[in-house]
């Protein structure tokens, strides 16, 4: 058994490191006067949180039965929060946990006079940090109607004027800042980016998001932002810290100090960064990526099969590489062969191609009405089913669509209809061209193929993205 002291300082400035030596001083006073083990439990955070690393440890401690007795200065180094607060005195007066002593607050949980006394000092306690709460953000509203800065640090590229009231370009690292940029933008690789900065640049950003949210901050391109962050409460526990996604800011204010890079090549950058995490827009990378890389299936297993680089010139493969598969590596395909099948997939239902195509051309033209693209889901649907007593029901709705779609079209402009599109289709010009490059073929087969699976070298079904199933045609 042993005797546990808790102290707890809001962050680790000077000040509040004197502070807690003291607190540590006066705590350690105390229980070596009992003469037992000690136990020290610290934590750097507020009172408000009820998610404290030390505070956890202790709280798991003493339901453990390790301890006997437990010291603090006082309640509030516990918790600033009543329903928190409240939480942790119903504990302490279980008979099972240990003693709850507090230097500065004679407290008695054994008493309902004991339990009223410490349930109004959490009650004082969470009124004075919301008073300061109330203080800092009637500062913080001030500062915005001045302009000033309201970050830590600020962005890297950047320091502070003097008295830190606007920002100015760093001579020595805003060279260095313009060809991280230029890396990513001739690179499309966050990564490869991110290995310049270390190798270049002294590593500031330490993981890719770091990095991310710097290259989609607004305020290298001259904007005071302000609401990077948010605080939300949660039913299950106290208030959290949310930051917003990257690039994504309360307020933007243009043109408040100099600017590291352009407004055009930040928005550069964010196409990049957008299309990292959309596969059809990622550009084919080198031992990374290939035309039909997470569309192959196993038909045996269900895993994404992998590309397979051989160690000679020949013919690339997918294979399975799950170690549990029955199958494995009998699931193997060559990559041409499964690239013709999915030409011959899209080929079938060349229709849906067509009509998509139309579909994109008029939202490009921002053209399309509420029943349009209702229309646009119901033929889609109906041609999925492949039932030819449909046939009549698609013929009407197909006249309606194009009625509407001259309606909308408007004076001088295209006239592409549904049936151009299937008529251009049947050319194979027109194939070549939606085929030229490896790109041209991974943003096809991205947006129209959901999944293909393989079983015994052959692909056997293919699943569309706008949920139909086609069998193979081998």
């Amino acid at each position: 058994m042993a005797t546990a002291i808790y102290a707890r300082v809001s962050t680790q400035s000077e000040e509040q490191a004197h502070a807690l030596e003291q607190q540590l001083h006066r705590l350690r006073l105390k229980a070596a006067e009992l003469g037992e083990p000690l136990v020290e439990f610290v934590d750097v955070a507020s009172a408000t949180r009820d998610d404290r690393p030390e505070l956890k440890r202790l709280l798991k401690a003493c339901e453990g039965g390790q301890l006997t007795t437990v010291i603090c200065t006082r309640l509030d180094r516990m918790s600033r929060s009543t329903v928190h607060g409240g939480r942790l005195l119903r504990l302490f007066n279980q008979e099972s946990w240990p003693n709850l002593i507090c230097l500065d607050q004679p407290i008695d949980l054994s008493t309902a006079a004991g339990r009223f006394y410490a349930s109004l000092l959490m009650s004082l306690a969470q009124m004075e940090s919301e008073l300061i709460g109330e203080r800092v953000h009637h500062g913080q509203v001030y500062a915005r109607t001045q302009m000033k800065p309201q970050a830590g640090k600020p962005p890297w590229g950047y320091r502070y004027t003097e008295g830190k009231m606007n920002y100015e370009v760093d001579e020595k690292l805003a060279p260095y800042a313009q060809e991280i940029v230029n890396e990513l933008l001739k690179t499309a690789s966050l990564q490869k980016a991110f290995a310049y900065q270390e190798a270049h640049c002294g590593a500031p950003f330490k993981s890719t998001e770091g990095l991310k949210r710097w290259l989609l901050n607004p305020a290298i391109t001259g904007a005071r932002v302000y609401g990077t962050c948010k605080w939300v409460i949660k039913p299950d526990s106290s208030k959290r810290r949310l930051i917003n996604p990257p690039g994504e800011v309360g307020e933007i204010h243009r043109n408040t100090h100099p600017a590291l890079i352009s407004e055009e090549q930040q928005k550069k950058v964010a196409a990049v960064v957008h299309s990292l995490g959309h596969r059809r827009l990622t550009p084919i990378r080198p031992r990374r990526t290939r035309v039909l890389t997470n569309l192959l299936e196993c038909g045996y297993c269900g895993h994404t099969m992998s590309h397979h680089y051989p160690r000679k010139d020949g013919p690339h493969y997918y294979r399975c590489t799950y170690r549990l598969c029955a199958k494995r590596p009998h699931t193997a395909i060559r990559e041409d062969e499964a690239v013709q099948a999915a030409i011959d997939v899209l080929a079938d239902h060349r229709q849906l191609l067509a009509y998509g195509g139309v579909i994109k051309e008029l939202q490009l033209r921002q053209q399309l009405s509420p029943e349009v693209q209702k229309l646009q889901a119901q033929i889609r649907d109906l041609k999925l089913l492949d039932d030819p007593e449909v046939g009549g029901v698609i013929a009407r709705k197909a006249k309606r669509l194009d009625a509407l779609i001259n309606e909308r079209i408007a004076d001088g402009g295209s006239r592409f209809s549904l049936d151009d599109a299937e008529a251009a289709l049947d050319r194979q010009e027109v194939w070549d061209e939606l085929l030229a490059t490896p790109d041209r073929q991974r943003e096809l087969f991205s947006q129209w193929l959901e999944r293909m699976v393989v079983r015994d070298g052959a692909v056997v079904e293919t699943r569309l993205r706008t949920g139909g199933s086609a069998p193979s045609s081998s």
